[in-house]
């Protein structure tokens, strides 16, 4: 589907008269809609963290750098060694520069690696001994610690990538169920103003056949036909049409300057909407049976927003499991190193690998009391999760049975429809039947006007029936999924899983 930006109000063409059908409706109120612009906005949101999130196995690049002075006094061995060549054998005066660069790696099982050179040079005042004003000693380190119990496995180490990836997932079907809930209630709108427009003109209709008989009423008076109390029956009557279709014409202005505001323009900019009632039909494969189930569950964006919701809390879950148990680490370093006047000799000592050194270890920490913390947490993200699945649940009982009722209530309103268009005809006949007797002079007034307000309440009722039928059939397109692409609304499913 194309997107449009609508932060600001768009004028439409000056005074522009919109001809809209459901589909070109639909459509266009998409585009334009300010509260799926705001759900766009958190769609891209959770997916720029899930972006961010995925980054966690990003090589970290580390240096540093550090100057040291240092006057002290020498040990008992330094002053063995150098009393007879120094003129103060009780001080040390040294200065020191270290250099250290290097790279950091995790790793899924939540090991971290390091690999790192560094350099010291070092002078001070008790080298004579040795000959020379300067010592280098150059290594090239690798460190790797790997966690045993807290904090190991790719489960842990990619928990808040996964928490992430799914929350984008949410996002993007809760955007799906924006676009069907804008769609839904403006094409709930668009049959609710043009049944009343319609009703509107209706009402004209019956507004313009009363001053017709009081026309002709008037000249039946004067030809002697009707007595001249009829006028003043069939004037009230006539006034009373009126008032109705006044009445009427500003409830379908109303519901007109609603779908103005809906669509995001100004009300000055459009001259007039014009409703064409083009009709939408219920794919027949998709309207009964298991499959229709299946499909509908596939494409509401309700029942895929709680499945990825109880996903997500067992990820979460999983990760708190973990979080009881006590920290053992495994630690690893080898390095090797090479001592010089200068630092291509000693770098030259680090590459033959002839003094090596390394180490190996384990480090263990535990809560006193077993970790209640954790415990807690996990209990509680377990009832979450527990939570989750029993709204998981009923989100697919109620679908279940709305998909039920949705196609029994159209095709009971299909039934009424049927019912009023043969209770239209039996009152046209009989509002015929009046009008013949009464230009033939043997019909009352007042049968007339009852004939005419029994045909006017028919053509009401099948108006409002029709109306029914259309948000009927709508109730069931966006029950069983097929809303938007009923309307050529192009929507990618979001994903249902991680890849």
């Amino acid at each position: 589907m194309a997107s449009a930006s609508a932060s600001d109000t768009v004028a439409a063409p000056q005074a522009a008269k919109l001809i809209l059908n459901p589909t070109t409706f639909a459509q266009l109120l998409l585009l334009r809609s300010l509260e799926i612009e705001y759900s766009r906005y958190s769609k891209d949101v959770a997916q720029q963290m899930a972006q961010s999130e995925a980054a966690l196995y990003e090589t970290v690049m580390y240096g540093n750098y550090r100057k040291t002075d240092t006057l002290r006094q020498r040990t008992t061995e330094e002053k063995a060694l150098t009393y007879m060549i120094n003129n103060n054998p009780y001080l040390l005066n040294e200065s020191s520069k270290n250099a250290e660069m290097g790279i950091k790696q995790l790793l899924p099982s939540g090991a971290e690696l390091t690999i790192g050179g560094r350099i010291v040079e070092r002078a001070n005042n008790i080298m004579a001994i040795s000959q020379t004003d300067l010592e280098v000693t150059s290594a090239l380190v690798i460190t790797i610690k790997q966690p045993l119990l807290k904090g190991a496995g790719v489960t842990v180490t990619e928990a808040d990538k996964r928490v992430a990836e799914y929350e984008s997932m949410i996002q993007s079907w809760q955007y799906r169920q924006q676009l069907l809930k804008v769609m839904g209630d403006g094409l709930s709108m668009f049959w609710q103003t043009y049944m009343a427009q319609q009703v509107a003109q209706l009402r004209l209709e019956m507004y313009r056949t009363a001053e017709a008989l009081v026309v002709d009423a008037r000249q039946r008076v004067l030809a002697g036909k009707l007595p001249p109390r009829s006028i003043q029956e069939l004037e009230r009557f006539r006034l009373t049409r009126h008032a109705d279709w006044v009445r009427f014409q500003q409830n379908a202005n109303e519901m007109q300057s609603r779908m103005v505001n809906l669509l995001n323009y100004r009300r000055s900019d459009v001259a007039a909407i014009d409703l064409i009632p083009t009709r939408v039909d219920v794919p027949s494969a998709l309207t009964q049976g298991e499959s229709s189930l299946n499909y509908a569950l596939d494409n509401w964006a309700p029942f895929q927003v709680s499945r990825l919701k109880v996903a997500q809390g067992r990820v979460r879950l999983a990760y708190a499991a973990n979080q009881r148990l006590p920290s053992l680490d495994f630690q690893y370093s080898y390095s090797s190193s090479g001592m010089a006047e200068a630092f291509r000799p000693s770098a030259s000592l680090v590459k033959q690998n002839l003094y090596p050194d390394w180490w190996v270890g384990l480090n263990f920490e535990m809560g006193l009391n077993g970790g209640e913390k954790a415990r807690s947490q996990f209990q509680a993200q377990h009832l979450r999760v527990i939570q989750s699945e029993t709204e998981l649940a009923a989100v697919r009982l109620s679908l279940e049975n709305d998909l039920i009722s949705r196609r029994e209530e159209l095709n009971s309103t299909r039934q009424e429809v049927e019912i009023y268009q043969n209770d239209v005809k039996l009152k046209t006949a009989l509002r015929q039947s009046e009008w013949a007797r009464f230009q033939s002079g043997l019909g009352l007034v007042s049968s007339l006007l009852q004939a005419d307000q029994d045909l006017l309440d028919a053509r009401v009722r099948l108006l409002d029936a029709m109306g029914r039928v259309e948000t009927a059939q709508l109730a069931l397109l966006l029950a069983n999924g097929t809303l938007l692409e009923a309307h050529n609304v192009q929507a990618q499913l979001p994903q249902t899983s991680l890849q």
